[in-house]
Parts: C-alpha cells; structure tokens; sequence
C-alpha cells in the first residue's frame, strides 16, 4: 500500500505493473551480462557490498537509515554505490526509488540478494 503512489507515478499503462513490483513479491529476474559489467566490473565494489551489508544488519530498517548505508559507503569508498545495489536487489538497472521498497521488504532478503551479487564478483 505504502508503494502505491511511487509506482502509479510511474505507470502510462496497467499491463507495466509487473516490470514495477516483480523483485518485491519474487526473486529478482537475470541481470544482463552487458550491465551486470558495466554496472559491477568496478574496482572496490566487492569491498563496497562487504561494507553495505555490515552495516544494513545492524541498521534501523527504514527508508533514510538504508539510503545513508549504502550512499553513505559509496561517500567513504568514493564509488557509485546506489545502482550496484539496486542491481544486486532488483535485477535491474532503473525502476522505483529504492529505499521505501527495500525497507517493506524482509531485511535478511534484501541483504541476501546483496551478499549473492558479491559472491558473483
């Protein structure tokens, strides 16, 4: 309920709703080899998903304590954290503002898709 007005936002037609909400209610879809490179082939990354996923266990479990995680590490490493996240939890490149969804999702779930993207590196 709380994703609604994100996702109507972002609508132009009904049959788009899937494309929006298909990583929150089931398992990410294939992250194309072609961004999975150029989104995740960075150096320091792996250090940066180590680091992200240290601090999500121990953090409040909101939409500003997640973004201040994992922007903040990319602030501290001096890397682009935001979209390797959001590739590493959605499967995708571009989508709904994450942090409102990440935090209605179940946290061990979010750090688990976070933790498969490292061992993929």
């Amino acid at each position: 309920e709380r994703l609604a007005p994100e996702i109507q936002s972002r609508l132009k037609r009904l049959d788009e709703i899937p494309s929006f909400v298909d990583w929150i209610i089931g398992p990410p879809g294939a992250v194309e080899d072609k961004v999975w490179r150029k989104v995740m082939d960075k150096p320091g990354m792996a250090a940066a998903l180590d680091v992200i996923v240290e601090r999500l266990e121990s953090a409040s479990w909101t939409p500003d304590s997640i973004s201040e995680v994992v922007l903040g590490v990319g602030g501290e490493l001096d890397l682009k954290t935001q979209l390797p996240v959001r590739v590493a939890v959605t499967g995708k490149n571009s989508g709904l503002p994450l942090w409102e969804p990440f935090a209605a999702m179940d946290r061990d779930l979010v750090i688990a898709r976070i933790r498969e993207a490292r061992a993929r590196l």
